[in-house]
């Protein structure tokens, strides 16, 4: 029965949630942010429960007490990056200081790239590089924050991989799993957008997931004709492997994850299953996940305790299904996206994360949030980073947090951000895709 306890508060949470979005579009924007707001929380706190693996102990991450290094409201300018981003040739490569550290005030600290002649650029909010084709190949990069008397207070580097991007010369398929960001749809319009142009007709995005426009959520895009995928705002690692509450659809709604089955009256994350549902088992080139945001607003940054249960559960469970994917799919890249900070405005973030959810001393600050989203990331690349068969894309780094997000939303992205995000991945997908045409 305990193995189930998790599945059965999110089922609870999330039938109660059905329920109130079939009202959503006659509530007002007002009345439905407060909603969405405290379904997100809701949904974030079930997913704490440290899942059962199979009578296993869980996976214990010997660095993830960088969560209690941090102080209640200290910087830490330990940079966070994954051991290697990619780079296509002719598209540029960004990284933010403000993404790449935890600062209240990045102006504080001065940010060093070491390019190895590269020849990108630096200014006091990113560094920039469009490769050039004799680029081709590894490249190091050394990253330092600096105190403004130069003093070197912390370092890490990363590696620049420089490839060609040939169209494609076979078809492909791709699956995105993903919480708000992906049901937004608007980088993966712009990803197809991408791919399609790049090597038209050739790339199938898997799902069952087609959103149509919805007035009461102004952010949300309408998928294009070709796009596909399984995204769902508010949705959790946890909740696709375990949700399962049949009878009770509502628009913009499912009763269970896409990837979880009844077999003898009872849920199984069944992944395989899923894939020869849509037609593409042993034929699928990647597997993308937009995850971790949501569960975000259920941990406690002052409580180093609670910060690093909460974290651990996040990727214990990110673990668990992306497990069942290598299984179900060997052959699949599995390409897992680090979530980026939110907004640094306060008045932006709680208007809607604090008016909007009436949860003051739930959701608190812009700044407490960020502090969160920056344990998750350094957690993620801890433990996922350099797994077998997998890319970690650091987002949380590779994205502009002051320009790229909505103006009146603190985490989701404006048209550029989402065109950002998307070259992202295409530079990822065209060194797959590459790798598999050899």
């Amino acid at each position: 029965m305990r193995r189930f306890l998790p599945f059965v508060a999110v089922m609870t949470i999330c039938c109660a949630a059905g329920l109130a979005l079939s009202l959503l579009a006659s509530l007002g924007r007002e009345a439905g942010e407060r909603f969405t707001a405290s379904w997100r929380h809701a949904v974030a706190a079930a997913s704490t429960t440290e899942p059962h693996l199979d009578g296993t102990a869980s996976k214990q991450s010997d660095t993830l007490s960088a969560a209690r290094d941090l102080g209640t409201s200290q910087d830490d300018v330990r940079p966070v990056i994954s051991h290697e981003i990619v780079g296509v040739v002719g598209r540029e490569v960004s990284l933010y200081f403000d993404g790449l550290v935890l600062a209240r005030d990045p102006d504080e600290y001065r940010f060093i790239v070491e390019d190895n002649g590269l020849g990108g650029r630096t200014t006091r909010r990113w560094w920039r590089l469009v490769p050039a084709e004799k680029q081709i190949g590894v490249h190091s990069i050394r990253i330092a924050v600096t105190d403004w008397a130069g003093k070197e207070l912390a370092t890490a580097t990363t590696t620049l991989r420089i490839v060609a991007a040939p169209p494609l010369t076979e078809a492909a398929s791709i699956l995105i799993t993903g919480s708000s960001g992906t049901h937004q749809s608007l980088f993966p319009n712009e990803l197809w957008k991408l791919l399609d142009a790049w090597s038209p007709g050739k790339v199938r995005f898997v799902g069952t997931h087609h959103p149509k426009l919805n007035p009461a959520v102004p952010i949300f895009r309408e998928a294009l004709p070709a796009v596909w995928h399984e995204g769902y705002g508010g949705w959790t690692w946890q909740a696709f492997a375990t949700y399962y509450a049949m009878g009770t659809e509502k628009p913009d709604w499912v009763s269970r994850s896409p990837y979880v089955y009844l077999e003898d009256g009872r849920p199984i994350l069944d992944v395989a299953r899923y894939l020869r549902d849509q037609g593409v088992s042993g034929r699928l080139d990647a597997a993308l996940f937009e995850l971790g945001i949501n569960e975000t607003f259920a941990a406690n940054p002052d409580d180093p305790e609670n910060l690093t249960k909460s974290v651990q559960a996040t990727v214990d469970w990110a673990d668990k299904l992306l497990a069942a994917f290598r299984a179900a799919e060997p052959g699949a890249r599995l390409v897992v996206m680090i979530p980026a900070p939110f907004t640094r405005s306060d008045a932006v973030f709680r208007r809607r994360y604090v008016s909007a959810a009436g949860a003051s001393s739930e959701f608190g600050s812009a700044w407490r949030h960020r502090r969160i989203v920056q344990a998750l990331a350094r957690a993620m690349v801890e433990r996922l980073d350099g797994q077998i068969g997998t890319t970690l894309v650091p987002v949380h780094a590779m994205f502009d947090a002051v320009d790229g997000l909505d103006a009146n939303d603190p985490g989701h992205p404006n048209d550029e951000g989402g065109r950002e995000i998307a070259a992202q991945l295409f530079a990822v997908l065209a060194d797959v895709f590459a790798q598999r045409d050899r």
